[in-house]
This record gives structure tokens, C-alpha cells and sequence, in this order.
């Protein structure tokens, strides 16, 4: 008989700030891949029917000749003024994709002006677990690894087009999250150690990109973290 374990990430996963943030106001971003523009406007309505206020305002979409949305240098200055609006409580990435990992060194440089702003709460996967690495490591501010805002199941495909893996995944309550973390139903352990009580950071990511960041100055401390 398969034992039920339960698992509840609270406070391992958010601070006390964050935990005081109604987070409403929503700006939408792209870091990496080329996106689909005519996605925007069924993704802003979606958030706002979440009731998320939304913010377009940093979606500046020049695609490079590699396929990214911008330069290098003009993504890392976007996303740089989205981390310093005082607007904005959630920077909800519209895609992954390739590219985010150029932007660490351009982050880096303005690590100082970052760590006097008010956190803001990075959402996204796949791509932008570069973004999420600099966050946790060079901030340590929290963040959720979670669906992009163009990928998930109420941005499904109405076309015929078969849904992906990554469409059939809801959109997270974040404030929900946020006040009372989140619990696993009938995991199953796969070995002794699995059956023990751990408690720890949970981390999640794109292992490529993690790996990728090893013996550099981004390299992650994944010390007592899963």
C-alpha cells in the first residue's frame, strides 16, 4: 500500500514581505524567444478576469537575428525597469524559449540598484530560470516557478491545434499560494530516504540552464535545497 505523504511548502518559499502583498498589479514580459503578439490580448484579459491588474508596457517585441525579442542589452534594460517599478508586484513572463541566460551580466552590474527596491515576484519556467537564479541568489528575493503567462490552460488553443503538455497546467493563485503554500496529495517515495521528514528550499528550473551557470559567478548555492 502505497503510503500518502503530504507536502506543504509555506514559508520556505516566501517571506514575510511578500506574505503582506495583496499582489494585483501584473506587468507582462519577455526575456527570451520570440513571441506570439496576438496572444496579448487574450492573455491580458484572462489575468484581468483573475482579477490581476495588467501592464503591457514592458512587451517591446524588435526580434534579433537570433530569434530573440530584442538585443541583448534592450531585454536586459527592460527587464531591469520592470524590477524598479514600484508599480508592480508580479513580473509574469509571456514565454521562455533561449536568450535569458545573456542577461546576467547585465543584471549583475546593477545588483547594487536592485537590492534597495521593493521585491517584486518573478513567475515564469522553463527560459527564465536564469532570471529566477539571479533573483533567489543575487537578491534573495522569492520566486514562483510557474506556467508562462502564454502557456497554460486558460490560454488553450481554440483553433484545433493540439494542446501541449504545459497548456493543460492552471494558472496559480499567487495570493493563495502566498498565504498558504502548497500541498501535494499521494506522492509516492521511492526510496528510504524519501519516507524521512525533510525540510528545505524548494527549487525548481530547467536543469540545462542550471548546469549551465556551474563554475561561474551565477553558479546557484544549491546547498539544503531541492
Amino acid at each position: 500500500m502505497i503510503k500518502e505523504v503530504i507536502v506543504i511548502i509555506v514559508c520556505i518559499l516566501f517571506s514575510h514581505n511578500l506574505l503582506a502583498k495583496n499582489y494585483e498589479q501584473v506587468a507582462l514580459i519577455a526575456v527570451s524567444s520570440q513571441y506570439d503578439e496576438t496572444k496579448i490580448s487574450k492573455i491580458k484579459s484572462t489575468l484581468e478576469k483573475a482579477n490581476y491588474l495588467v501592464t503591457t508596457k514592458y512587451l517591446n517585441q524588435v526580434v534579433s537575428d537570433f530569434g530573440y525579442v530584442n538585443t541583448d542589452e534592450e531585454r536586459a534594460k527592460n527587464l531591469i525597469n520592470a524590477l524598479k517599478d514600484k508599480q508592480i508586484d508580479i513580473i509574469w513572463f509571456v514565454k521562455g524559449g533561449g536568450g535569458g541566460i545573456n542577461l546576467l551580466p547585465y543584471l549583475y552590474e546593477v545588483k547594487n540598484k536592485l537590492t534597495i527596491v521593493s521585491p517584486k515576484l518573478v513567475v515564469g519556467f522553463s527560459d527564465v530560470t536564469a532570471i529566477h537564479t539571479f533573483i533567489n541568489e543575487e537578491l534573495g528575493w522569492k520566486s514562483m516557478h510557474g506556467v508562462v503567462a502564454s502557456y497554460n490552460e486558460e490560454i488553450i488553443p481554440n483553433d484545433g491545434e493540439k494542446p501541449i503538455i504545459n497548456d493543460l497546467e492552471p494558472l496559480p493563485d499567487i495570493l493563495s499560494i502566498t498565504q498558504n503554500g502548497i500541498q501535494y496529495e499521494n506522492i509516492e517515495p521511492l526510496n528510504k530516504q524519501a519516507r524521512k521528514e525533510i525540510a528545505g528550499e524548494l527549487r525548481g528550473g530547467n536543469l540545462t540552464l542550471i548546469t549551465s551557470l556551474f563554475s561561474t559567478r551565477f553558479e546557484p548555492n544549491l546547498k539544503i535545497k531541492y
